[in-house]
């Protein structure tokens, strides 16, 4: 499990969410569904103790 890969694909995700978003007659649900999977993997990954990915440790 690659934090940053996830962070990377969620950031994807979210972009594509927003655009759709934007045509209400489209159906999302399966990207939701990617985007619980990635934040479900991430919260484990944090929960366990692993590191932050890049972008959010270099904040610090």
């Amino acid at each position: 499990m690659d934090p940053n890969t996830i962070l990377r694909a969620l950031r994807q995700l979210t972009a594509r969410i927003e655009e759709i978003d934007n045509h209400p007659d489209r159906d999302w649900s399966d990207l939701a569904r990617e985007a619980l999977e990635g934040i479900e993997a991430l919260d484990g990954w944090l929960t366990r103790g692993g590191a932050l990915p890049g972008p959010w440790g270099a904040a610090r």
